[in-house]
């Protein structure tokens, strides 16, 4: 019998108001989500940027895209590439996703990049390469922690 002792009652609208509202309630959480990344900017524009600078020969400016440990330990590496030509094909960004940052306690954001681009040798061989790139988010700036096509 209806409203006897231990049972509930409950409306037929409740249902999906409450599903209404878990799934606005996700809308906006994704939508924080966004703008907050947004702020952040992406790390193309400083992979983009150390290419530029290879290619100018801007060998500093190409360092100091690096975290300043990988910069010490890629000098030469750097040096040596800065006679290469580059033409990005594509960037790929990756950051964890959220449940992973809270379980692991990671920041979320991008934590590495995937480039592909077309490599033009100073003796003439061109070849496609593409290399993931370990990144982090210093001081209000993307650094690479590894140049790209280093191993």
């Amino acid at each position: 019998m209806p409203g006897a002792r231990g049972q509930s009652k409950v409306t037929p609208v409740a249902g999906p108001r409450i599903a209404l509202g878990l799934l606005v309630a996700g809308w906006l959480a994704l939508a924080s989500g966004l703008v907050v990344d947004a702020r952040r900017g992406s790390p193309e524009a400083t992979l983009r940027a150390y290419l530029a600078d290879l290619e100018a020969r801007r060998t500093e400016a190409a360092l100091a895209a690096l975290a300043p440990d990988a910069a010490a330990r890629w000098r030469d590496f750097i040096e040596f590439q800065q006679f290469n030509r580059y033409r990005v094909v594509s960037v790929a960004v990756r950051s964890p996703s959220l449940l992973e940052s809270f379980t692991q306690h990671r920041a979320w954001r991008a934590t590495e990049a995937t480039l592909v681009a077309d490599i033009s040798e100073p003796s003439g061989i061109e070849w496609r390469g593409s290399t993931v790139v370990p990144l982090d988010f210093v001081d209000g700036r993307w650094v690479l922690l590894r140049p790209p096509f280093a191993t």
